[in-house]
């Protein structure tokens, strides 16, 4: 545990006792230390005030100083340092309205969410846990610290967290946490697109994301509520044994924990009850895929272009087929050879959580599939212009001279090769080039 500490935030607690303060390292920093991971962050809580802390040290950024919390900046490293503290009154189910700041380290961690993220830890004090928090991690239990009831009320956001929480480590939620997050959940209608997308992506990638996904639909699509028809939705089709939702959550499961397949599983068929039409007894969705691109496209639009974008080209063609050579090619061509390797491992994880029905053919199609695409990339075959074995110079050195015909005649011979009617040899390319100058000369 010691080990993994850097010698910065070392420096800071050090240098605060130094000083005449307390100082330890706290939440999930030391969670994550007694689970034998290395944290992403280390937070530091203190007696000393912000002010006496932006003394103490020659660069202080006042990031958060309406809450306590100063940046200390060691060797280009940022540390937060929050004084302790007792919140105030909330009144937006998210952020107190002021703080009081305390001399009492216990009173600071009382405030916290969860007892696992309420534990503070020194060289020279050892660990501070006084709610438990190192057995519930030995005992894979997350509660909240003192009544989760008050604890939800005061920011509505730690429903997600506990959600995210045991998706990404595994733990199972205290009956008394679990009671108050079924009877709360709906505090969370303040709560901003884009905290609740943070949190649903990080809850996405998690080993037991499975679990979560079902046992907490009426949670998890209250905050995407675009999600809730999907429950109950029966699939009468011999295709299917698992109604959208169950459908879903199981290929969710299915694919790698890569933030864009996770979500592509979640939306691929989000459309499906807005589609569902029903012959002779026998459930159909036309067009559904359409549908699910609409409402992945408005449920991500506070995220970024590029994870937008390879979220959409996945649901829009997770239902293409694409099992010959030339529309492997042109699909790699359009949208890169990663985009199509998940476009495969989505379709795959799609196939296994549908009924056994044509199974094998299904299963042998994804293989043919994966088969070319392997042998295309042992090829290092042509999949954009700049791949081509000849350029514009080359054009040049022919007899054509610089202008859109030359430019046209390059996209011409791509595409020739991309369909594989020319090899990409250049030999064979020029000679292709001065055939096509002769005709249109």
């Amino acid at each position: 545990m010691l080990n993994l500490i850097p010698k910065e935030a070392e420096f800071i607690i050090n240098k605060l006792h130094d000083c005449g303060y307390e100082a330890f390292l706290v939440g999930g920093c030391v969670r994550d230390m007694l689970m034998g991971t290395t944290p992403n962050d280390w937070d530091i809580a203190t007696n000393a005030l912000p002010q006496d802390v932006t003394n103490i040290f020659p660069t202080v950024i006042e990031t958060g100083i309406k809450y306590g919390t100063v940046t200390v900046i060691i060797n280009h490293l940022p540390f937060e340092v929050t004084t302790y503290r007792v919140d105030g009154d909330y009144n937006d189910n998210r952020r107190p309205k002021d703080v009081l700041y305390t001399n009492s380290l216990t009173k600071d961690l009382s405030r916290r969410d969860f007892t696992v993220n309420a534990m503070a830890f020194n060289r020279k004090d050892g660990l501070i846990d006084p709610f438990g928090g190192k057995e519930d991690i030995q005992n894979k239990i997350l509660k909240c610290v003192g009544n989760p009831t008050n604890r939800f009320n005061e920011d509505s956001l730690r429903i997600l967290r506990a959600l995210r929480f045991a998706s990404t480590k595994g733990f199972a939620i205290d009956p008394i946490t679990n009671k108050a997050i079924l009877k709360q959940y709906t505090l969370m209608d303040k709560l901003s697109t884009e905290r609740i997308l943070s949190e649903i992506q990080k809850l996405l990638t998690g080993d037991f994301v499975y679990s979560v996904l079902t046992e907490y639909a009426e949670v998890i699509t209250f905050v995407l509520p675009d999600l809730k028809p999907m429950i109950g939705c029966k699939q009468n089709n011999p295709h299917h044994k698992y109604d959208v939702w169950a459908h879903t959550c199981n290929t969710v499961k299915n694919v790698p924990p890569k933030l864009t397949l996770r979500l592509a599983a979640l939306f691929h068929d989000a459309g499906k009850p807005k589609t569902k039409t029903t012959e002779n007894g026998v459930d159909h969705f036309y067009g559904h895929a359409k549908e699910s691109v609409k409402i992945a496209t408005n449920t991500l639009s506070r995220s970024s272009n590029d994870l937008v974008k390879s979220v959409v080209n996945l649901v829009k063609h997770h239902d293409t087929d694409i099992n010959d050579r030339k529309s492997i090619k042109r699909m790699v061509s359009k949208f890169g050879l990663e985009q199509i390797q998940d476009l495969l491992i989505l379709k795959k994880a799609d196939m296994l959580a549908q009924s056994g029905f044509r199974k094998e053919e299904k299963t042998r199609i994804i293989k043919e599939a994966e088969k070319i695409l392997n042998d295309l990339k042992q090829e290092n075959a042509c999949f954009k212009l700049k791949d081509l074995k000849i350029n514009g110079k080359d054009l040049i050195d022919i007899g054509y001279n610089q202008g859109k015909h030359l430019g046209k005649t390059l996209h011409k011979i791509f595409q020739l090769v991309l369909d594989d009617e020319l090899p990409n040899n250049k030999k064979v390319l020029i000679e292709k080039a001065r055939e096509l100058k002769k005709t249109t000369m």
